[in-house]
């Protein structure tokens, strides 16, 4: 599936992200980032293109995630950047935290296959 995001292609190319059967996910250093707040995790990403309507879509599916009161799914209506610096930023504002970057840092170049298995039983759903 083609991604319809500049930096998100270049990361995705940069890391060889893609598998084979073009399924996209990999574990990552996460860290977030804003004025008053700074923590990070290690999740799972998993990241889909829905190419009619031009849209790409990151999960992060730690669901720890959920305690932090942050977002777990990011479109290409969020800001996303990709430097030479390798890491992929997330920009966007919350009511909680203010205006806030989240970073993501591949660990390898694909998930649990429990998470695989999961992720292809709800795409044939």
């Amino acid at each position: 599936m083609k991604q319809q995001t500049a930096p998100l292609v270049a990361f995705i190319r940069d890391y060889q992200l893609e598998q084979p059967n073009g399924i996209i996910c990999f574990m990552a250093s996460v860290h977030f980032q804003a004025q008053n707040a700074w923590f990070k995790f290690i999740s799972a990403v998993h990241i889909i293109t829905i190419s009619r309507k031009h849209l790409d879509v990151l999960y992060l599916l730690n669901p720890d995630i959920d305690t932090r009161k942050i977002k777990t799914m990011f479109t290409n209506n969020h800001k996303f950047i990709y430097s030479r610096t390798k890491r992929f930023e997330i920009t966007g504002r919350s009511k909680q935290y203010g205006p806030y970057s989240i970073f993501i840092i591949p660990i390898n170049k694909n998930c649990e296959q429990q998470t695989i298995g999961e992720l292809q039983a709800k795409r044939n759903n």
